[in-house]
């Protein structure tokens, strides 16, 4: 356990959780959207990385495509739609600011599962790693842009 400890990734906590946001998107609500933004990915990416510890822990890909298919996914899913629907109703406000990328990464999570899936099937660590670094370039953005917008934000090894 202590050797995959190595490949975890610190994922974002959030000191305060807000509100599910739906509607347009202001310069009076950004900060409240991006909270809310934070805190979802950063439990879906937890709740994703916890389950993958437990099951390569036994080699079992099987398990942990169910795990991923039939828990993971559906929460995932739920809130995937809700921010689809906020990109959509939003776009062009999220362009001039800069802030599309939010809702790509959100979907790659996806990719995510399906690689750890494959890490786990495989045995290929530089799956992992990949995935790693991809979690890492996009937590570093997220703390970026919260820093700038004067908002708080907790940093915990989830692994």
């Amino acid at each position: 356990m202590k050797v995959i400890a190595r490949w975890f990734v610190m994922v974002l906590m959030l000191l305060a959780a807000s509100s599910a946001h739906a509607g347009k998107l202001s310069d009076d609500n950004l900060n409240e959207f991006l909270l809310k933004y934070g805190a979802d990915f950063s439990a879906h990416t937890e709740r994703l990385f916890l389950g993958f510890v437990k099951y390569r822990a036994h080699d079992d890909y099987q398990g942990f495509g169910t795990f991923k298919d039939k828990e993971w996914l559906p929460d995932y899913d739920r809130d995937k739609r809700d921010y689809d629907s906020i990109l959509e109703e939003n776009r062009g406000y999220l362009a001039d600011h800069d802030l599309t990328w939010l809702f790509a990464d959100f979907s790659e999570l996806t990719s995510a599962a399906n690689a750890l899936w494959n890490d786990i099937k495989l045995k290929d660590k530089t799956i992992r790693r990949a995935q790693h670094e991809k979690l890492k370039t996009h937590l570093l953005r997220v703390q970026e842009l919260f820093a700038k917008r004067g908002l708080k934000t907790r940093n915990r090894f989830v692994f």
